[in-house]
This record gives structure tokens, sequence and C-alpha cells, in this order.
């Protein structure tokens, strides 16, 4: 780290991955990063996985150290500076949120590494998820990030939410979610807040499997929100491992 600049990378890595050097190829490109602040969704840790990444001098979290508050078992957040305190999120609308309040040499910072829900739940519920997140960082004075996959879609009249078998009368209120793609809504409730996306909104963080260089439908299902930080970088990169792109930034606090 060069002064107060921090190096993260958020990515949804397939842990579902069929692929056998699929743990290979992914912890090759995280060591070769070095990022700060490691964020990985569909992680599915074992123990083989946490040796590697404390051999490499990460202090790290699961929310498997969660599982009796909530079943659902995928992210992992890892650290290079001391993680002061930790614990995970009840979403309303189901998924993951592991939160973290690390010490940055001697500069607070609180990440909420984020997996939600695509199926059985629509627009509103993943708003209600955002919500019950934003207030809860309310009352922490330093810097704030809330990133990680949070399957933002189309309306619940695109193809892309017929094909995931959505319930329909969860998809959304009457308001202009039902008119719009999801991400609009979804930047609007962060920025009433103060919170900034990362990326530009129409950036594509999804395609079609792995090893394909398709890139549609367009979908931005991963997220980088940030309050009290100046970014300095924050890109994507494309690599055939995984079906998201890792958001890797670069920060000062």
């Amino acid at each position: 780290m060069a002064g107060d600049e921090i190096k993260l990378i958020v990515w949804n890595v397939l842990g579902r991955g069929k692929i056998k050097s699929w743990p290979i190829l992914v912890y090759n490109r995280l060591k070769k990063e070095n990022s700060d602040i490691i964020c990985l969704q569909e992680g599915y840790s074992n123990q083989k996985q946490i040796r590697t990444l404390e051999n490499w001098g990460y202090n790290l979290i699961t929310d498997i150290e969660f599982m009796d508050n909530h079943p659902f078992r995928d992210t992992l957040t890892a650290s290079k500076f001391k993680i002061k305190k930790s614990g995970q999120l009840i979403l309303p609308g189901h998924g993951s949120c592991l939160w973290a309040e690390i010490d940055c040499q001697g500069k607070e910072l609180k990440i909420y590494n984020c997996h939600f829900n695509l199926s059985r739940v629509g627009p509103r519920e993943r708003l209600e998820n955002l919500q019950t997140i934003i207030n809860d960082a309310e009352t922490f004075k330093g810097a704030i990030i809330i990133s990680g996959d949070m399957n933002t879609i189309f309306n619940s009249k695109n193809f892309v939410a017929r094909f995931q078998c959505f319930t329909t009368y969860k998809m959304s209120k009457k308001s202009k979610i039902d008119q719009r793609d999801e991400r609009y809504a979804f930047l609007e409730l962060a920025e009433k807040y103060g919170y900034k996306e990362a990326l530009p909104i129409k950036k594509n963080t999804w395609k079609i499997a792995a090893i394909s260089p398709i890139k549609y439908p367009p979908l931005k299902l991963d997220w980088l929100l940030y309050k009290n930080i100046k970014t300095m970088e924050a890109k994507l990169k494309p690599r055939f491992i995984s079906d998201h792109e890792a958001i890797v930034a670069k920060m000062e606090l």
C-alpha cells in the first residue's frame, strides 16, 4: 500500500465451477493482483483455501463462521490489515452479507461483502437488502464500501426475469422499477445516502459462461459503492475463469 491508498478486488469466482483447475486459476489470479483486501462471492471456502490466504498474510472471515444465523454460505473477506470487528447481516431479501471493520494503518474502513439472491426474489427485495446495509452503516464515521454480486437485473417483463423463474408478484412495486432496468433504482437509493458507484452504471460485469467472451445480455450484477473515499482507479479485469469479471480498485482513504 502506498500512503493511504488501498487495493481491493471484488469478485464472484464461480465457486460452483465444475472445472478441477478452478481453485488454481482463481488463486493464481489473486496472488498476481496482490490486493490489500479481497472480497469473494461463491468462494465456498474450505480449509485448504483458507490456509492459502493465511499463508499469504491475510486475516480473513467467511460466512461459515455465522452458519448458525444464516444458511447462505459462499462469501469470504480477506485483509492484510487488522480486522477489528466482523459479523454477518441477516437480509430481508435473502442472500449473504459479511461486514468487517478494518484498521488500515490508523484509518477506519467498514466493508460489506454481499451476494444477493437471484431466484425467488426480485428488485424490491434487493432494494430492501441494500437499505438494510445502508442503515447498518449509518453510525460508522469512517470510510465505507458496499460491494459484491448484487444480481441487479432487468425489469419483470424481461427474458432474464422469466428465465430465472422469479415470482412475478415480488418483482416490484408500482414505481419506476417497473419501467426501467433495476440498476437505476439501485443506484438512486445508494446516492440518496451519499454513496457513489466506482464503475459506470452501464458497465457490464457478466458474461454467459466462464469460457465465453460473449457479454450478452448486458448486466451490471457487481457493484462497488463507496462513501468517504476518493477513488483513484476502478476497472474490470476480465479473465475466463468465472462468468463474472473482477472489479479491481485502488482507493485513497
